[in-house]
């Protein structure tokens, strides 16, 4: 779990950071649409239902720009989501 920890950080300081990495004056964002990023812990979890779960989401709101997520599984039990939260929505 802290291995997850780390690769979290490791990615929001990489994408908040890209921008002023880059010496180019013209360089766009990596993630322009995205202004933050929503950690949801789900613990108990049946894996296999989870998923499949998830994969009907992926199919409902295939095509919107502003719907995207990752997700993790540390075990059966417990799995992680990380969504791109749009212009607008900081936290929720």
């Amino acid at each position: 779990m802290r291995s997850f920890f780390s690769v979290a950080l490791i990615f929001t300081i990489l994408c908040i950071s890209a921008p002023a990495i880059t010496q180019e004056e013209q360089a766009e964002p990596t993630f322009p649409s995205i202004s933050g990023l929503m950690y949801e812990t789900f613990k108990g979890i049946d894996r296999p239902l989870f998923n499949e779960y998830f994969a009907l989401l992926v199919e409902k709101f295939e095509g919107n720009p502003d719907a995207g997520w990752s997700i993790w599984n540390e075990n059966m039990s417990v799995a992680y989501r990380i969504t791109g939260l749009p212009e607008g929505l900081h936290s929720v």
